[in-house]
This record gives C-alpha cells, structure tokens and sequence, in this order.
C-alpha cells in the first residue's frame, strides 16, 4: 500500500471541518435560543361573516422587532410575532371573475379577484392594533364592519 506524501496528508486531516461543524451547531442553537416571539390567534370576520380566505400582518409600530404574517382560513388565523404594539394589516380579496391566460381556446383561466375590505382596514395606514404580550398565548380578533362604508378597492 502506497502512502501520500507527507505534504498532502496535511490537507486531508478532517479535525477542522469538525469543529467548523460543531462551531456551526452551536450558533444555530443559540440564534434559535434567543427568539422571543410570542403567539397570536384569533377571529376575523366582516360584518359578522367570517373571512373566508384572506392575510393578516403585524407591523411594529416602533419600527423594532420584526414583521409577522400568515393566513387567515374561514376567520380565523394563527402566527408568531415580536412583543409590542403592532399596526394590523388585513387582506380579504374576493374573487368577482375569470379570464383566460391566454387567447387559445385551451387556455386555463385565471381569476380575478376584488379586495372586500376598505384601506382603513386593508392598507399601508391600516387602523387596526393588536398588543403582542412577551412570553404568553396572545388572542386578537378583529370584527370588521364594512357595511355603508368606503367602497372595496380593486387588487388586480
């Protein structure tokens, strides 16, 4: 059996790319260690009804902490948000038609789609708050009227 020169055996030693490995280990326990998100559920419904299929963020109001998001399924939506106080933004698209892709006569249609909820609700100035608690189990429904109000405005 031939061996390498001494040279090569040199480069060959795998003691470093344990330790990178055990480095790596540790430093992803401790990033995962030090997240401090808390829960949140709760209902949405708009004028009564719940929300079918729709989006839900949490915004800090601080600008500290991170943004947070996730579905909403007939009313009601689960996620993990940083502590504070959050501006709450909610999505509600309707679907109103469908249009194909394409002009073939095989083409898939697509839908179009309509948001329900006026930009008091649904945009970038949302007026809805949630207060996210450290360290415990948060519940944030939000009963939203539209009813009279400010008509939907159109997503795409």
């Amino acid at each position: 059996m031939t061996q390498l020169p001494k040279e090569s055996r040199k480069f060959m030693n795998p003691k470093p790319l344990h330790i990178a490995a055990a480095l790596l280990t540790l430093l992803a326990a401790g990033c995962a260690a030090k997240s401090n998100k808390s829960p949140v559920e709760g209902q949405v419904t708009i004028d009564g009804q719940p929300v079918a299929q729709g989006t839900i963020q949490f915004l800090p109001l601080d600008g500290k902490g991170q943004t947070a998001g996730g579905m909403i399924r007939d009313g009601r939506y689960s996620l993990e948000s940083s502590p504070g106080e959050m501006r709450v933004v909610i999505s509600a698209p309707k679907v109103i038609s469908q249009r194909k892709a394409y002009d073939t006569p095989d083409s898939p249609t697509i839908d179009e789609v309509q948001e329900q909820l006026p930009a008091r609700y649904s945009g970038p100035e949302s007026e809805l708050r949630a207060n996210v608690e450290s360290g415990q189990e948060n519940k944030a429904d939000f009963m939203l009227k539209i009813e009279g109000g400010e008509p939907p405005k159109s997503v795409f």
